[in-house]
């Protein structure tokens, strides 16, 4: 028995001492692995972004032209027309300020913002303030 067991250890000691060099099968890969760095990934081309347009300020308006009732007892008539014959408006009291439609009086008649709408008194009673 002894001879049967020397036997077995001498077997184990030949197959761990065998060639470790030799090839032993590999698995092949189903499909081929390609690293990352060298992908090729197909992205669209950037589109430059359209500069702002630049925009103009907003218009500043213009200050209201206003003028005062002078030169009468209480008020001054506002004709509907640049003219002593058309239809009376309204009165406009002494010192009331009105906003001017147009700078310079038209035949001695400025035009005025009076009420909901516009009228017109006469330049001898009326100042620019």
């Amino acid at each position: 028995m002894k001879k049967i067991l020397i036997l077995l250890i001498g077997l184990l000691l030949l197959a761990g001492c065998s060639n470790s060099d030799a090839e032993s099968p590999t698995p092949s890969p189903s499909a081929e692995i390609i690293p990352a760095s060298t992908q090729r990934v197909d992205l669209p081309s950037p589109r430059p972004t359209p500069a702002p347009t630049p925009t103009e300020p907003p218009a500043t308006p213009e200050p209201e032209l206003t003028g005062t009732i002078i030169n009468v007892n209480e008020f001054a008539n506002v004709r509907e027309e640049p003219s002593a014959d058309a239809d009376k408006l309204g009165e406009a009291p002494l010192g009331e300020e009105y906003v001017l439609l147009d700078e310079e009086p038209s035949d001695g008649w400025y035009h005025i913002e009076y009420g909901d709408g516009e009228g017109y008194v006469s330049a001898d009673y009326f100042e620019v303030n």
